[in-house]
């Protein structure tokens, strides 16, 4: 009885933290975006003080914050700016006390996306372009961004919170799918496996 409750009890802890992460890697389209109020004046946590402005001094110019949140898991909010000439959007979030900044630009053909954290790299030519600059100065990233959007053309979009909001929700229904789905597949598996667990222990403890 007591290796049934054992189960049960590592089954549940399983599903509960990874349940989520199932969840968003068979609906990535899930994710709940809401634009929160747009300011003029920019209001970051000071672990994210100094980013901003380097984007600053880039020319990137305060939109507001954005959150987004998977079905039953954590929110993120992102501080949204963008660069009105180039149409790129910057986003910085905290990950566990860490700083993480995402450049999205849209194209009439697609999107690039860049990062400053480890993540995938993935290329649809002509139609996506997605990778990540590790501990790379925004400045860097910022050039290395913009050298990787002229090769999908005249951008688009509106320089506007609501713009950025916009994109966001059209790449979590188009290229961000097959990003999300790989990067949350373990967490499809644990959760898969604590159910099993669950199953298995109750039908011991009904054996038994």
């Amino acid at each position: 009885m007591l290796r049934a409750s054992l189960f049960v009890l590592i089954g549940l802890v399983l599903l509960r933290s990874q349940l989520w992460r199932a969840v968003l890697c068979l609906r990535p389209s899930s994710v709940r975006i809401d634009e929160e109020e747009p300011s003029a004046t920019p209001a970051v946590p000071s672990l994210l003080e100094q980013p901003w402005s380097a984007l600053s001094d880039l020319g990137f110019r305060w939109l507001g914050t954005h959150s987004e949140r998977p079905v039953w898991g954590p929110a993120t909010l992102h501080y949204d700016a963008v660069h009105p000439e180039a149409l790129a959007f910057a986003s910085l979030s905290l990950h566990r006390d860490q700083a993480r900044l995402l450049v999205l630009t849209a194209t009439e053909s697609g999107f690039v996306l860049t990062c400053d954290y480890r993540r995938a790299a993935r290329e649809q030519p002509g139609r996506y372009l997605a990778g990540a600059l590790e501990g790379v100065s925004p400045q860097r990233l910022f050039k290395a961004h913009q050298r990787r959007v002229a090769e999908l053309g005249v951008v688009r979009g509106t320089a506007s919170l609501e713009g950025r909001v916009e994109l966001a929700r059209e790449w979590y229904r188009g290229p961000g799918n097959a990003d999300l789905r790989g990067e949350h597949a373990m967490g499809l598996l644990w959760a898969l496996g604590g159910l099993l667990l669950v199953i298995a222990g109750s039908y011991g403890a009904c054996g038994e």
